[in-house]
């Protein structure tokens, strides 16, 4: 998972509307690992990260169940990565999904 130590940087948003929400934009960071909520328990929300540019690139997408019949109510991507231009995040349901991320600026 690479070095997590100082520097690091927890974001958490929960998007209020399905319009892509900046988590960085335009700057360089290190993503040490993420993790989605979702905070609704009626609903099985897309959540999407993708890359923060004028033709962005999907990073990463998947539905999240209700945490009933097996479906997942919180994914954890412990993959770390570099997203050179920021990310953003987008929810299908508004107020639905919880983005978690653990990063550093590039440089820290």
């Amino acid at each position: 998972m690479g070095f997590i130590g100082h520097g690091t940087i927890v974001t958490q948003i929960t998007p209020s509307s399905t319009d892509a929400v900046d988590v960085y934009n335009g700057v360089p960071i290190r993503v040490f690992s993420f993790c989605i909520n979702n905070i609704s328990a009626s609903s099985t929300p897309t959540a999407t990260i993708r890359t923060n540019e004028a033709s962005p690139t999907i990073l990463w997408a998947g539905t999240l169940g209700t945490g009933v019949q097996g479906n997942r109510r919180i994914i954890t991507v412990p993959i770390p990565f570099k997203a050179d231009k920021g990310l953003e995040v987008i929810s299908s349901i508004a107020n639905s999904l919880s983005f978690t991320f653990v990063h550093t600026q590039t440089g820290s």
